[in-house]
């Protein structure tokens, strides 16, 4: 098994954040390629030890070319990528946010109200 990605330090805060922030369920959908891909792996990771840290926090895994259409419908062309979308019950609000290589720079930086 691979190590961690975050450690508990980092973990600690984004779950204080999450309980802080996030009153709303969100879906995160992430996209990679089986071929050609240098950090689909690791960035899966990330994501799921993401997912793992609240229970507002659930992830869909897609490949690119199996699963065309629903890349088409997201408007997703290369990979690592992942649409951040608010799920409310069986019905999902797509927002249009997206992120396109593995999230570990300044997206663990940006302080945002996830509140609507």
């Amino acid at each position: 098994m691979q190590s961690r990605m975050l450690n508990d330090e980092i973990t600690a805060q984004i779950k204080q954040i999450f309980t802080a922030e996030l009153d709303k369920p969100v879906e995160l959908i992430y996209f990679y390629g089986k071929d050609d891909c240098e950090t689909c792996d690791e960035a899966k990771q990330l994501l799921e030890e993401m997912v793992s840290i609240s229970d507002k926090l659930t992830l869909s895994v897609y490949d690119l070319a199996g699963h065309s259409q629903l890349a088409t419908q997201y408007n997703i062309h290369h990979v690592p990528a992942l649409v951040l979308a608010g799920r409310n019950d069986d019905k999902l609000t797509d927002y249009g946010i997206r992120f396109y290589g593995i999230p570990s720079g300044y997206e663990f930086r940006v302080e945002v109200s996830c509140s609507q």
